[in-house]
């Protein structure tokens, strides 16, 4: 499919909405002139919006995961933590407020230890990591 204005690649995605009227499509274009003519040609099943707005939809919705579940502090997560070794409870809180604002901030699904600070990425203890890993998603 050419990408030439007029070489029909508004006309395809129609016809694939129609065709496949049970699955969802996206269609996103340049500015809102453009959304508003295409609008009536495509089925319900086709969102039609701008660069600009499914960029400040991401944003939203990825501020609003660090809003909401970011506020944690160290001292809620020590209440959360198994009982362990007891002088390093506050570091241990730190490190898994710290994963999780990483994940928070991250397009990943679930919390890995790729989320874990780096500072405390090389220091060879991959039980602690774990652990961390595993109250950050607990939290």
């Amino acid at each position: 499919m050419g990408k030439a204005p007029g070489c029909g690649k508004t006309q395809t995605l129609i016809e694939y909405a129609k065709k496949w009227s049970k699955r969802k499509f996206l269609y996103v274009a340049f500015n809102n002139t453009i959304v508003k003519q295409v609008k009536e040609f495509f089925s319900n099943n086709v969102t039609c919006t701008t660069y600009h707005s499914l960029v400040v939809r991401l944003l939203r919705e990825t501020l609003l995961k660090v809003v909401q579940f970011g506020r944690l502090t160290p001292d809620e997560v020590i209440r959360v933590l198994e009982p362990g070794d007891e002088e390093n409870l506050g570091q241990r809180a730190k490190n898994v407020v710290d994963t999780r604002n990483t994940f928070f901030v991250s397009t990943d699904e679930s919390i890995t230890l790729m989320h874990i600070p780096k500072r405390y990425q090389n220091t060879g203890n991959d039980l602690e990591k774990n652990v961390s890993v595993y109250a950050a998603r607990k939290t």
